[in-house]
């Protein structure tokens, strides 16, 4: 909202930094307002951008979508879908977490672990899998819901089709 916002923003991120937010407000003017007070929201890492045709992409209860394959999505509703792996569950420890704001730090501290951690073989190779199918729907016209990316990757992994295929 104010000079000093857009200096306190820059501690947080860079020109061309990847990030996840909520539109808050679009002024007349045409200048966007987001908000990322949330602790889902911010800096994107690890992970790959796809883009489809927005209409392709419906409306849904949820938009953070953990598939059943250790991959997250976000699917954006203007057509923008990150995919990057899940955290793991060993990184979860729930007897270090008290209150609300430790609560906010170990959020933190986890998503900080994620981004500085290199993704491993399998990783990579589930989320180029989950691009593909992702490819092969907005090039098929086909709505992008998580049901068709998780058949698809499937039927794909079922007859041992490599991602780069």
């Amino acid at each position: 909202r104010t000079y000093e916002d857009q200096l306190q923003m820059r501690t947080l991120f860079t020109e061309n930094d990847l990030i996840s937010a909520e539109i808050q407000n679009i002024a007349s003017d045409g200048v966007v307002s987001i908000h990322s007070r949330s602790l889902r929201y911010g800096k994107l890492e690890n992970g790959q951008l796809i883009i489809v045709n927005s209409s392709l992409i419906p409306r849904l209860p949820q938009h953070y979508i953990n598939l059943p394959f250790g991959i997250d999505m976000l699917l954006g509703k203007n057509g923008y879908i990150w995919i990057t792996r899940s955290m793991p569950e060993e990184w979860k420890t729930p007897g270090d977490i008290d209150e609300s704001t430790q609560l906010a730090e170990s959020i933190q501290a986890l998503k900080k672990r994620h981004a500085e951690t290199p993704l491993l073989y399998e990783e990579r190779l589930n989320i180029a899998r989950v691009r593909n199918a992702i490819f092969i729907l907005n090039q098929s016209l086909m709505m992008v819901t998580p049901d068709s990316i998780i058949s698809i990757c499937t039927k794909s992994n079922s007859i041992k089709m490599a991602p780069k295929d």
